[in-house]
């Protein structure tokens, strides 16, 4: 007995070991690499001690610390035996570390290259620097970060530093000039009307016809001078010097450069977002004693429709019902798999116990009728537990009491049989059913031993299980095995490499 023990426990550990040969494989692999690598990199880091890397060409600075300890020499006196003396205390020293620096050869010519780019792209969509309409393209970093920007404005307002084009205050300032070159046009002409007048009445040998005439070319005249100085005015513009800074390290470029800043052309987005909030300052301006007001709803000709931002709190609310169903879902198909699995194992472990007991009741000299409602009356002892029920104690039992009610009720009891076996769906049953319908059909005098055998036969079976069981519970014991090996041999390991 103790041999076939042995015997058993031998194979049991084989067939563990070759289930699980792939997984210990991968696991013992990745052990002899880690411990590769980690002495490798301990060799690494032996070389470096000592020496400071610098950062990449043109980057920061950077603060980096190191761990030393102070070792004294037979030369220095502290020690009699020859050898030297090191203190155990680990100390540090933290030093700031400049990036690799280019030369100044390297760092003109970046800074020219950056002129150069920021010169192509600096005015986006604007045609020309004396005709600054949108916008600025103006970027804080040129030539892939090697090269800093910044800006500064003459006139903040008109021009900021973002490269912002504020054509309000210089609308408002254009408007201003239009209208004074307007009105010193109109007084020149009226001045000039006047003098033609005088001069046809004093001149006696001019016809009155010539003097209507000059006086008629003086009026066209002013109203010619009044409309040039009133385009003159409108299309002037406002003069912004930019200047730029390009920085290299140590090594700055100080760029001007004059830019002429016109009002949006009318009609354009631009203006029309001008001309929405001047409306809209205006509104803000006359209503400041209440506690709202309305914005414009029309701009030059388009209805405006005001629109807020779209708030999707209803569609998380959505999401997560729809998770949580869909979660619930899951946990009642996962339960009812789990019901479903557990009715089998007990089905199955209660398989021998209705066999024999059928068949003590035969030998006893029962029907099979007699003996089936003798059992089904029976109640099933794991039934009640502390008080409770337990759905998958006497499984067998629920499924032999409706086969009685099926029985009482007219079917046949071949029927009521085969039924039974079905409704279960487990192979011993519809075996242990197609043996009852047999009998009954073909009258076997030798049912007992047939049900004997049967009794045994499942016996077996559930010998088997349990040994299966067993393996089971030893496989899902070897990874939490596996897991201590590995933290055992790290802690024996990483005191031996850290003193390499």
């Amino acid at each position: 007995m103790k041999k076939k023990r042995l015997k058993t426990n031998k194979r049991c550990r084989k067939n563990m070991l070759k289930s699980h040969k792939k997984s210990v494989l991968i696991l013992g692999v990745s052990v002899l690499l880690a411990a590769g690598i980690g002495m490798r990199d301990q060799a690494e880091m032996g070389e470096m001690l000592g020496i400071a890397e610098r950062g990449e060409e043109g980057g920061d600075a950077r603060s980096q610390t190191f761990s030393f300890r102070l070792q004294r020499s037979e030369e220095d006196g502290g020690n009699t035996d020859g050898q030297e003396q090191t203190d155990e205390e680990e100390l540090e020293m933290e030093l700031e570390i400049a990036a690799v620096q280019r030369s100044r050869e390297e760092s003109l010519e970046l800074l020219e290259q950056a002129v150069t780019e920021w010169e192509d792209g600096y005015l986006g969509d604007n045609s020309s620097a004396n005709e600054v309409r949108q916008d600025l393209n103006l970027v804080s970093e040129l030539c892939e970060g090697m090269v800093q920007v910044s800006y500064e404005s003459s006139d903040s307002t008109i021009l900021q530093t973002d490269g912002t084009v504020t054509a309000k205050s210089m609308t408002d300032s254009e408007e201003t000039d239009g209208e004074s070159g307007e009105t010193a046009a109109t007084e020149e002409g009226e001045s000039e009307e006047t003098v033609a007048a005088e001069a046809g009445e004093n001149e006696e040998t001019v016809a009155a016809e010539e003097g209507e005439n000059e006086e008629t070319a003086a009026a066209e005249e002013g109203e010619n001078e009044e409309t040039a100085a009133s385009e003159d005015g409108g299309e002037e513009g406002t003069l912004v010097e930019l200047t730029v800074e390009f920085s290299c390290g140590d090594y700055v470029r100080i760029e001007t450069y004059g830019l002429r800043i016109l009002p949006p052309e009318e009609g354009s987005r631009e203006w029309i977002l001008n001309e929405l909030l001047r409306e809209a300052q205006e509104a803000e301006q006359s209503s400041r004693e209440e506690s709202q007001f309305s914005l414009p709803d029309t701009v030059a000709g388009y209805h405006v429709v005001w629109t807020g931002e779209q708030e999707y709190r209803w569609l998380f609310f959505l999401l997560i019902g729809a998770a949580a169903a869909f979660c619930l879902e899951q946990k009642d198909r996962q339960d009812e798999k789990e019901r479903q699995r557990k009715r089998k194992e007990q089905l199955l472990f209660e398989y021998p116990q209705m066999v024999d007991q059928i068949a003590v009741l035969l030998d006893s000299g029962m029907t099979i009728r007699k003996a089936w409602e003798r059992i089904a009356g029976r109640e099933y002892p794991g039934q009640r537990k502390r008080g409770k029920k337990d759905e998958n104690a006497g499984v067998y039992l629920e499924e032999m009491q409706i086969t009685c009610r099926e029985i009482r009720e007219g079917r046949g009891e071949r029927e009521a049989y085969e039924r039974f076996g079905r409704r279960i769906g487990l192979a011993p049953y519809k075996r242990f059913s197609s043996i009852l319908t047999q009998n009954l059909s073909k009258g076997t005098g030798d049912i007992r031993r047939i049900l004997q055998k049967e009794s045994e036969d499942a016996l077996d079976m559930r010998r088997s299980r349990a040994r299966k069981l067993g393996e089971e519970a030893g496989t899902k014991l070897l990874f939490p095995m596996l897991v201590m090996l590995v933290l055992i041999l790290a802690v024996l390991l990483l005191p031996a490499l850290g003193n390499l």
